[in-house]
């Protein structure tokens, strides 16, 4: 680049850009343009990385033919099932499988490959049941026989490793890959830690007595203490007992107590009821008639069962119960009728249960009518998948929290054709699935993918086990197994945004004003000093941040709540008195003590205001919270005028100021253009007062406005739910103040320098028109930084939305939706921070919480889009100016 320039005496002189000059800048540019493109590559990568990981979580199910395996099922009468089921299950590593024979009495294993018969076993030691019942989960089949005895045996696959090679057969020692051998009615295979042997194993237990010999129907429920057995027999006898074992240490005798008691159910048209099911805990136990009729008996006092309900589990009296079972954990009801319909049920427990335990049997989930009778269930051992076989021959599998249809096998591939569904098998793995016929043995492989995780349960209202209704709920482990995962985002949700408003409404009103004072008020000297250490306070861990809120913050605040709210009005409050009272200072005086203002009203005016918080806070607990503010909360003292009281100054306050600015001062400044500089500001103090008052007796009426009506600030509102509510010690107000005091010197320094980077000409020119520096500051340095301003805010947002270990330690990390800021929350960054080490990869659990980074990602893309284009819009107005 070349510039000629002339001297004062006319002559001429050209400049010329240097060479390195010029190739310096073309590499800056191909710097600056390389590191964009890359920077968009990298977002783009992110994006693309976690949709990677969230796509195969809404996957549809593969469920793939695997074998078919035709014997001959015995011939002999049937033994009467709770559920109308014969017995079948499977080992965990699908090389062999087991079948009730002979009415119960002989226990079946056979190869999963070729159906080769392995090994038969007595299970009751030769005995006939008369009525069984078995529960794949804990490998227990019970049954009760015509002596007035009931039996219980342990049947299930056990393993063991063969590593004595020199009595083993060479066949086993030349095992390779997949390849599976029989041995001494077991299978073996080959894997990285040796041979594997599975065998079935059946362990009888001691026969117990029950009192009854016409046994008709028969459960039984494992507890940590013993067993509990349920029986009905001919005579409409109801018994429940619980068998305690006690062993003696001198001797080895074991010593069996039964305890329970009995009732008679009433007579039905129908006759004896078909099914009877026992409940996990025990406490509850269900008789069902062919019509749908059920009656629920509650059995919490294992010594005086009692009648809690009867209803139809066939709402439309249209149909006829075929089948009955329960989910993992013994909770759920799942019901199928001649029409093919399956429904789940569980109890809630409504306000207006007029029960004896006060709770009722509710339909949950309908899964909708099927192509025949409903004829066999198997639910999953570890999750909520349910298979259900038809009469014609039809397999479904379902997922029941979700309400969804997983596969749906016709009875045309099934083994048999389109004969009946005998029994139903879900591995203990999930991973595969038989149905058993009258010709066999139907094997599937199954690979559910994420069945609990669609776009209802992720983002919608579900119903879940133990719930009185549905609702967004995040609880993704438990302590037991039987536990139903919830895996709702909203809470998650909410709480980002929760944390974000609160720290936000906190800390960019005092990070604008700050970065206002600064640049349009305070001395150039002063600002020198404050503004780097403002900057240098970005500089402090946010875990410190958070161990200080955590551990010193929320027990402060937790000892002295009401002086804590008192500080968010009687501080300000002092330093505007401080302000009003420094401007009655005598003009030489106010001008030499005008630099050090600054100071006064940070050493004197921000302790004082301290100092009434700490006066005027019990009194504030006595007059609005009936002098106990914990209780106040809780909702057990006191009215609601307080909270709306504490919610209202704010909007009073902003109504005053109107006000005074819209009439008072207008109509003041024509009648008091004549008084000095001491009665105009005694004037200006007195109409602070009397502002304050209006303010107080504003707030204060329509708080009791409220009231009078019958809404209480403490109730739940629609869509916010909760404002104040009961209180906990890691809050939403403590987080709020240390995260507002996280994001205050980033928003403090771009608005800054936003504010500074104003031409000067537009300062010195509404000086010179006469305008004060407030309304210089107001209506001609603000407007024209707005777009540097706006953008100072969002950096402040997108500081809130992300930040994770300050909320991750001060929170409480309780995913609730409300807006109490005496609660906590749960954020989406603390949600993955906590629970990502844990998750299994590529489980369900693990791709919701990317998918809960995905959402983050989206939530901050999509603000920050908006926020740019409205910061062009202002830059566009600015420019203009």
């Amino acid at each position: 680049m070349n510039q000629e320039t002339k001297r004062i005496t006319g002559k001429g002189r050209q400049y010329r850009t240097k060479k390195s000059v010029k190739f310096a800048d073309r590499v800056a540019g191909v710097l600056i343009s390389t590191g964009g493109v890359f920077t968009i590559l990298a977002v783009t990568g992110v994006f693309v990385f976690l949709a990677a990981i969230v796509v195969p979580l809404f996957m549809p199910a593969q469920v793939e033919p695997w074998r078919e395996l035709p014997f001959k099922v015995g011939e002999e009468e049937e033994v009467i099932l709770p559920s109308s089921e014969n017995v079948l299950a499977t080992d965990e590593y699908l090389v062999a499988g087991w079948e009730a024979e002979k009415g119960g009495e002989v226990a079946r294993s056979f190869r999963l490959d070729n159906g080769q018969t392995l090994a038969r076993q007595d299970i009751f030691g030769g005995r006939r049941p008369r009525v069984l019942s078995f529960s794949p989960r804990d490998e227990l089949v019970a049954a009760a026989f015509g002596d007035g005895t009931v039996q219980m045996a342990k049947v299930g696959f056990e393993s063991e490793f063969l590593f004595n090679e020199e009595e083993l057969p060479p066949r086993l020692l030349e095992l390779t890959g997949d390849e599976v051998a029989s041995y001494q009615g077991g299978m073996v295979q080959l894997t990285p830690a040796g041979l594997r042997w599975q065998k079935l194993v059946v362990e009888p237990q001691t026969p117990v007595e029950v009192g009854a010999e016409e046994l008709r129907l028969l459960d039984v429920s494992m507890l940590s203490s013993g067993p509990v057995v349920a029986t009905l027999d001919d005579q409409r006898t109801f018994r429940i007992q619980k068998f305690s074992k006690r062993r003696n240490l001198l001797t080895g005798k074991v010593t069996i107590t039964p305890s329970g008691g009995s009732m008679t159910i009433p007579r039905r048209e129908e006759g004896l009821p078909s099914g009877l099911l026992l409940s996990g805990r025990a406490d509850i136990a269900y008789l069902t008639w062919p019509d749908g009729h059920l009656l629920r008996l509650d059995t919490r006092d294992i010594n005086k069962p009692q009648i809690a309900e009867e209803l139809s589990l066939i709402p439309d009296g249209e149909a006829r119960l075929t089948a009955i079972s329960f989910l993992i954990g013994k909770t759920t009801l799942v019901s199928g009728d001649s029409t093919g319909r399956v429904r789940a049920w569980f109890t809630t427990k409504p306000k207006d249960a007029s029960t004896v335990d006060g709770a009722v049997l509710t339909m949950v989930h309908d899964l909708g009518p099927g192509p025949a009778a409903v004829t066999s269930f198997s639910a999953s051992m570890r999750s909520r998948l349910l298979a259900v076989g038809f009469a014609d021959g039809t397999v479904r599998l379902n997922h029941i929290t979700s309400s969804q249809v997983l596969a749906d096998i016709p009875g045309s591939k099934v083994l048999g054709g389109e004969e009946p569904i005998r029994a139903l098998s879900i591995s203990p793995k999930d991973n595969a699935m038989a149905a058993l016929t009258s010709a066999g043995v139907s094997l599937w492989r199954v690979d559910a993918k994420h069945p609990a995780a669609t776009l209802q349960t992720l983002f919608g209202k579900v119903h879940y086990e133990g719930m009185n209704e549905p609702g967004h709920i995040w609880q993704s482990s438990s302590g037991t197994d039987e536990f139903e995962p919830k895996y709702g985002l909203v809470p998650l949700i909410f709480g980002t945004l929760k944390g974000t408003f609160y720290s936000m409404l906190f800390g960019v009103p005092l990070a604008l004003l700050a970065a206002v004072y600064t640049s349009e008020f305070m001395n150039r000297g002063l600002r020198a000093r404050i503004k780097p250490l403002v900057e240098l306070m970005e500089s402090l861990p946010t875990v410190v941040l958070g161990f200080l809120a955590a551990l010193i913050f929320a027990v402060f605040v937790e000892g002295r709540v009401a002086d804590v709210l008192a500080c968010f009005f009687t501080v300000p409050a002092a330093f505007v008195g401080a302000a009003y009272l420094f401007q009655l200072l005598p003009v030489e005086l106010f001008v030499r003590l005008s630099r050090w203002r600054f100071y006064m009203l940070f050493f004197l005016a921000m302790p004082v205001g301290v100092l009434l918080a700490g006066l005027v806070g019990p009194l504030l607990e006595t007059v609005l919270f009936a002098g106990d503010i914990m209780a106040w909360l809780a909702g057990r003292v006191g009215s609601g005028i307080g909270g709306w009281f504490l919610m209202f100054v704010p909007l009073a306050a902003l109504a005053v100021v109107f006000g005074v600015t819209t009439w008072v001062n207008p109509w003041l400044r024509e009648r008091t253009f004549h008084l000095n500089r001491l009665q105009a500001g005694l004037l200006e103090v007195a109409k602070m007062v009397v502002g304050m008052a209006a303010v107080v007796l504003l707030a204060w009426l329509a708080a009791w406005l409220l009231t009078a009506i019958g809404f209480d600030s403490r109730g739940d509102f629609p869509l916010i739910g909760p404002v104040l509510g009961d209180y906990v010690q890691r809050n939403a107000l403590v987080v709020g103040f240390v995260m507002g005091f996280a994001i205050i010197p980033a928003v403090y320094t771009l608005a800054e320098d936003a504010l500074s980077s104003v031409p000067e000409h537009l300062r010195s020119g509404s000086l010179a028109a006469g305008a004060t520096p407030w309304q210089t500051a107001t209506r001609i340095i603000i407007p024209t930084a707005a777009s540097g301003l706006f953008s100072a805010v969002m950096l402040g947002l997108g500081r809130a939305v992300g930040e994770t270990m300050i909320v991750l330690m001060a929170t409480g990390n309780t995913p609730v939706l409300e807006w109490n800021i005496f609660n906590g929350f749960r954020t989406l960054s603390a949600n993955i921070a906590v629970e990502l080490p844990e998750a299994v990869v590529f489980g369900t659990h693990f791709r919701v919480l990317f998918l809960a980074a995905l959402t983050l990602f989206l939530m901050t893309f999509v603000v920050n889009t908006m926020a740019e284009v409205i910061r062009q819009r202002f830059r566009k107005r600015a420019f203009e100016l």
